[in-house]
């Protein structure tokens, strides 16, 4: 990925995912300057356990300033990391494990890496609170496992969620979604889905499982040896709401088929 700094501006492009847009952002207002997730007031840093909390706070009429963060209350928060390229593991040591879920409208933009610990560690990387509208851009999320679903975006709560120019890799759910669950807005553009797997029943959508009645978009975007018992990259459960597949790469993902013999190696709608 390259990023380029405007007067007051952020270009990102992300060339090495296929179709991946360039975006034009306002520059961050919240800088992340350290990979470690310690919550410490002492430590004069900005971490993204701080980062997370101070969006929460600014949009409940709390103080938008926690320890060393401060968000922007009443508009869009932009999460920026001066640790450019460097790996974020969740959860960490000490007593800080899950990340807050995410509130308002916030956007997290890389280059980074925010990884679990495999099977060691039941986790979610990123956890949407109800209404909110999450962005993603340039991010890698890796690694997560829950025995639950969607082990690195776990959005239930009817919030927005955009994946942009962003890699999904090795991620685990023990349930349905193996990267992502969402009963919301899910749409992703020029990202990339690699070895993320359901392992239990029902286990529907290696990379990802949409229930509820929103909008899923995929553009551009591959999906690549993930694994399910159905849908082995996709499952769509959607009673309502526009799906579109548009420009998008499907390779060698599978399916072991479950009780019902569903199947669908690539994708399968439900409805």
């Amino acid at each position: 990925s390259a990023i380029g700094l405007g007067p007051a501006r952020l270009t990102i492009a992300a060339p090495d995912t296929p179709n991946a847009p360039n975006i034009d952002l306002p520059l961050p207002n919240i800088w992340v300057n350290t990979t470690a997730v310690t919550a410490d007031p002492s430590d004069n840093k900005c971490d993204l356990w701080e980062a997370l909390q101070a969006v929460f706070q600014a949009n409940y009429g709390l103080s938008p300033t926690y320890n060393n963060c401060t968000a922007k209350v009443g508009g869009m928060n932009i999460i920026g990391f001066s640790v450019v390229g460097g790996t974020i593991t969740v959860p960490a040591s000490g007593s800080y494990s899950d990340l807050p879920f995410v509130h308002g409208e916030t956007v997290i933009v890389g280059p980074i890496t925010i990884a679990g610990t495999g099977t060691s560690n039941d986790t979610h990387l990123l956890r949407t609170a109800p209404g909110a509208k999450l962005t993603v851009v340039a991010v890698v999320l890796k690694n997560a496992w829950t025995s639950g679903a969607g082990p690195a975006i776990y959005s239930d709560n009817y919030a927005s969620v955009s994946v942009i120019g962003s890699f999904l890799v090795g991620n685990s759910a023990g349930s349905d979604g193996g990267a992502i669950y969402s009963n919301g807005d899910l749409s992703l553009m020029g990202t990339s889905f690699i070895n993320n797997k359901t392992s239990n029943a029902p286990g529907r959508g290696g990379a990802i499982y949409m229930a509820g009645s929103g909008s899923f978009k995929s553009q551009g975007t591959t999906y690549t040896g993930n694994t399910a018992a159905s849908g082995g990259a996709i499952y769509l459960e959607k009673p309502g709401g526009e799906s579109s597949i548009s420009e998008s790469v499907f390779t060698a993902n599978g399916v072991s088929a479950d009780a019902n013999n569903f199947g669908g190696g690539a994708v399968y709608n439900a409805n």
